[in-house]
């Protein structure tokens, strides 16, 4: 027997389910204006910066498959006895194989980007290695890896460490001119150097079934984070021309 509610009474409706959804329509899309103005700072045409950003939404739930690990973790079954109301845990160990993938559009599409910035300015190599290694090994200290899921990464920490780190280093290089490019690259490719890369070792503790490089939890601080570096120096910082 089923119960019939009416539409604006459904126990499982939000109170304001029609305000929060024109909220996340308003925010994401302010979000995509600032991604395209983003990627035409970095000076990509508009057709182009189009591509990237729609391949990146549709990528983000795309995972190309890369190689498993075999995994080994402990799990704690509690089993209830009628001994004075004791219970005991007796420890599990499971074992199974954790897929890794790389995600398309959390990484996939940032490393292809960073790669053509790099090719149209060679000397940008340079000058983003000292803020890419801080910024790596400080994102590596924030990432959280949580058992069952992967490696998660809080969403605004890999833009400021990455422009604050290019502040810093970059006026000792000469390589101010190249700031925005290089808090790009610093945010995303730092993300998944610190958050993912530097956590492998670690992921057959997690009793993951597949973990994503770029993907779930690192998303935001890769793509998302790439781009909030670019607004950060563009609303705080005088970029050179």
């Amino acid at each position: 027997m089923g119960f019939n509610f009416p539409p604006d009474k459904h126990p499982l409706r939000y109170r304001r389910h029609n305000e929060v959804t024109l909220l996340t329509l308003l925010i994401t899309t302010l979000f995509m204006l600032a991604s395209r103005d983003a990627f035409i700072l970095l000076g990509f045409p508009p057709e182009i910066v189009f591509v990237i950003l729609l391949a990146s939404v549709l990528g983000s739930g795309i995972n190309i498959p890369l190689f498993s690990l075999e995994s080994t973790y402990r799990r704690d079954i509690i089993i209830p006895l009628n001994f004075f109301g004791y219970r005991f845990a007796v420890p599990q160990f499971v074992h199974h194989r954790t897929l890794v993938a790389i995600n398309v559009g959390g990484a996939v599409i940032p490393i292809l980007v960073s790669i053509v910035l790099i090719a149209q300015s060679p000397l940008l190599l340079f000058h983003i290695v000292l803020p890419l290694a801080v910024s790596s090994v400080v994102i590596n200290r924030q990432a959280q890896l949580v058992p069952g899921l992967g490696v998660t990464l809080p969403a605004l920490f890999a833009p400021i460490a990455s422009v604050l780190s290019c502040l810093i280093f970059l006026p000792l290089t000469g390589g101010l001119e190249f700031l925005v490019s290089a808090v790009y690259i610093t945010a995303s490719i730092g993300s998944l150097i610190g958050a993912d890369l530097m956590n492998l070792p670690k992921i057959p503790s997690l009793g993951s079934p597949m973990v994503s490089v770029g993907g779930a939890g690192t998303f935001d601080g890769v793509f998302m984070g790439g781009v909030m570096a670019i607004i950060l120096v563009v609303s705080f910082v005088i970029v050179p021309n």
